[in-house]
């Protein structure tokens, strides 16, 4: 295998006047966005935006352009991927009628470029900043100018297709805007119920709970059918598929025993999955957009490793990973060889943290 020049990434898939750099927003504009000052406007960016203070950028003829509604949409489209379209001013650009009359349409055009400026940059390298959120976080992100990227997209004539090329590609990314969908559903729905505590059960068991294992499994299981009502507290064949089609979608050891990890991962609520998704959906975004035509990936929260080469997965494994108070950090590396059986010796910490305690307290 030619490893040379692979990447290695593992990571856990949880106003006044205003002058700047020679342009001007005129006064009266910036008292209509002094309103929404909450919103946070990237003045200085909107200053490189606008040449001139009379500028437009998506109104025409007192009409909105064709990217205009891109724009809009693209804004709109926001909450698929786990972000809130309000964050970008859409409840505002709702309200506006750019059409009413020269202060509407001004703040209109002017609410629209800061918002898209603003998910421009979170959709391309993330709305978090990752050594705040992840300490444990090593992989550098990308340099991204949203101005400069917004500038030239609106002069290629291909607008709407350079605001998809800022949504990562990957298929881990797909997949997790595809369980997003799912578990909005779920959500809308009003969730399941939790389980109550039980003993742990086996294959054959027969408990009052079971039934409501059998209705939490069915919830987001098409496939698992409810058996009849007095069948309803054994735990039959049917039930132990499904408990373990639940327990590896759950990175859980699928062995169909009910126990404390598998119910407890049954009683995390739709909403906070969907919010598990949208910050994996967030790790992927600090992410390069190119990883490379060749590359290993570590996904540190299911112990998984794929080795991918032009888009197709060539090796799956399990891998390794360190404990909850000592995790792996998550970082990116170039690989450059690969040693087969290795000689192992135990770290000096591993020995002094982990074995020398247990040592001690049995020397036999």
């Amino acid at each position: 295998m030619n490893i040379n020049k692979t990447i290695v990434y593992a990571l856990a898939i949880n106003l006044g006047t205003l002058c700047l750099c020679g342009q001007v927003i005129a006064a009266s504009q910036l008292a209509s966005l002094q309103l929404y000052d909450d919103a946070d406007i990237d003045t200085v960016s909107l200053s490189h935006l606008y040449p001139q203070p009379s500028d437009f950028l998506w109104i025409e003829q007192q009409q909105l352009k064709v990217d205009a509604y891109h724009a809009l949409e693209f804004i709109a489209d926001a909450a698929n991927h786990g972000l809130d379209p309000n964050d970008y001013h859409n409840d505002l650009l709702q309200q506006l009628d750019p059409m009413a009359g020269e202060s509407d349409a001004r703040l209109f055009d002017l609410m629209l470029s800061d918002g898209l400026l603003k998910l421009i940059r979170d959709m391309s390298t993330g709305r978090l900043d990752p050594a705040l959120v992840d300490p444990q976080w090593s992989i550098p992100r990308a340099a991204f100018d949203a101005t400069v990227f917004l500038r030239q997209a609106l002069s290629t004539g291909q607008f709407k297709a350079h605001l998809i090329s800022l949504i990562p590609a990957s298929a881990q990314y797909q997949q997790l805007q595809a369980a997003a969908k799912r578990y909005r559903d779920y959500v809308s729905r009003g969730g399941w119920f939790s389980i109550p505590e039980t003993v742990t059960l086996h294959p054959g068991d027969s408990d009052q709970n079971i039934s409501a294992i059998r209705h939490r499994l069915a919830f987001e299981n098409e496939t698992f059918i409810l058996t009849t009502p007095e069948q309803a507290d054994y735990y039959d064949e049917k039930l132990q598929r499904a408990v373990q089609q639940f327990q590896r979608r759950h990175s859980l050891t699928d062995d169909a025993v009910l126990g404390p990890a598998t119910i407890n991962a049954m009683n995390v609520s739709a909403a906070e999955r969907l919010q598990q998704i949208h910050m994996n959906m967030e790790r992927l975004r600090w992410l390069p957009d190119d990883l490379g035509k060749r590359y290993i990936m570590v996904n540190l929260a299911n112990y998984q490793l794929n080795a991918i080469e032009d888009e197709k997965v060539k090796l799956n494994m399990r891998v390794i990973v360190g404990k909850t108070e000592r995790p792996t950090p998550s970082f990116s590396s170039t690989m450059s060889r690969i040693v087969f059986n290795p000689r192992w010796y135990v770290p000096n910490k591993l020995a002094s943290v982990d074995l020398l305690p247990k040592q001690q307290a049995n020397p036999d």
